[in-house]
């Protein structure tokens, strides 16, 4: 199972977090019933971990209008951290992800 955003192949979506390894990548943020709606785009050092904590969660659910969410990863093992984040402001300014950006308005 596997979704391609720009020119990455991702894994997934998965709506549950064990499907996840907690390894560094880029990940996005689907609604759970439309994975072609893409909701949050990041970049982080342990995946797994990022998604349960992350301080957007809130907004995801907003917009998925609390029918839940999807992840999909892309792992990048051997990107540095600057590669990581470059990559994942490029598919941010591709998709334009209503979460975490500044027309996030925090109605949530």
């Amino acid at each position: 199972m596997s979704i391609m955003l720009g020119k990455y192949y991702f894994k997934g979506p998965y709506s549950s977090l064990h499907k996840l390894e907690n390894n560094p990548g880029l990940y996005a943020v689907h609604c759970q019933e439309n994975e072609q709606e893409i909701l949050d785009v990041g970049a982080a050092d342990q995946i797994k971990n990022k998604i349960k904590t992350h301080e957007r969660m809130k907004c995801w659910l907003y917009h998925s209008q609390e029918k839940g969410i999807a992840v999909s990863a892309y792992y990048t093992e051997d990107w540095t951290t600057e590669e990581r984040e470059n990559a994942a402001l490029e598919l941010r300014k591709r998709y334009s992800p209503p979460c975490g950006n500044d027309n996030d308005q925090k109605i949530y």
